[in-house]
């Protein structure tokens, strides 16, 4: 009998151990580690997509469509916690792939603290990301919002929405949640990217970061967004913003957004002189001009130390293109 007990004791010390040895495979198998080796076997086949997507990005809507597919082809071979370990999709995705940029002290002084924990959070969440990096980009982004919206006493009057244009992996809108916790944020993307930041929110909700989802709406379709800014239009204190992405869209695409930005009473858009053919700093003159009953046009320089801008010639001409409403008197 008694042998009998540790046979069925055996048995089940050999089931248990199975069961820690399969979760310790398992905890191997996703750890951030082996995620960023099993990247690198992509890292070939990532630049060569990047490349193609630089290749045919245009202002025809039939090429925006083919990079709508390579987006989604590369993203789908692409997991939160390994997304930035390649450098070609640190291109394709990201403003860190970028170079850093030296922002004016001035700009994120007040708000330090807010970018050095976000900084610190990324960079312990993605192994691949450094404290550096992600501390730069998050004061980039910071800086250029922060001067846009320097004058206006935001933090006295807070926006009731702000619709962020291309939210990329949408770590910024996190940022703009924490700073405006009674605003709503709306992320109008791509439905690919879309997909992305809802991942990418869900992985850093795991760990504990604090995001308020119901302040959240991920928004891939116009009609949805005029609906959506129709539901809330008892306030007009809307923000849109934009960071180079709607500089970057086909035209036909911008003219549809002209009544969303008829609705929102500060409009924010990054963007450089020329892209894709597109003339922006003509564009932009136009849009005034259609915006011109309802709202002030104004540029402003980026808020980067002037030493860089001077010793990096492409960004001497990027702008911060500004659209205020009016006050009725």
């Amino acid at each position: 009998m008694r042998r009998g007990l540790n046979i069925v004791k055996l048995f089940f010390n050999l089931i248990g151990m199975t069961l820690k040895i399969k979760k310790l495979i398992q905890k191997i198998l996703r750890s951030d580690f082996l995620l960023f080796v099993y990247s690198l076997f992509y890292e070939k086949s990532l630049y060569k997509s990047s490349l193609k997507i630089a290749r045919e990005k245009t202002n025809s809507q039939n090429a925006w469509d083919d990079l709508v597919i390579d987006i989604s082809e590369m993203l789908r071979r692409i997991h939160p916690r390994f997304f930035l370990a390649t450098s070609a999709a640190r291109r394709a995705f990201s403003p860190i792939g970028h170079k850093k940029m030296p922002v004016n002290r001035e700009y994120i002084t007040k708000d330090i603290n807010i970018y050095s924990f976000y900084a610190l959070f990324l960079s312990k969440a993605f192994c691949f990301l450094d404290y550096p990096s992600a501390f730069a980009w998050c004061t980039s982004w910071g800086s250029i919002f922060n001067k846009a919206f320097n004058s206006i006493h935001i933090k006295e009057n807070p926006p009731t929405t702000i619709i962020e244009f291309g939210s990329g992996l949408g770590i910024f809108p996190l940022i703009l949640s924490y700073c405006f916790p009674k605003s709503d944020l709306i992320l109008y993307d791509l439905p690919i990217m879309i997909e992305m930041q809802k991942q990418t929110h869900n992985y850093l909700d795991s760990y504990s970061l604090p995001i308020n989802r119901s302040k959240f709406q991920y928004i891939d379709n116009l009609s949805e967004l005029e609906s959506s800014l129709y539901k809330l239009k008892n306030s007009e204190n809307n923000y849109f913003i934009a960071y180079w992405s709607f500089s970057e869209t086909p035209l036909d695409l911008r003219e549809k957004f002209v009544p969303i930005f008829k609705n929102c009473s500060n409009i924010m858009i990054v963007a450089n002189p020329q892209i894709f053919g597109i003339d922006n700093n003509l564009y932009f003159n136009t849009l005034a001009e259609e915006l011109n009953e309802t709202h002030q046009y104004s540029q402003l320089l980026l808020p980067f130390q002037e030493e860089y801008i001077s010793n990096n010639g492409q960004m001497t001409n990027h702008r911060i293109h500004l659209f205020k409403k009016k006050i009725k008197i």
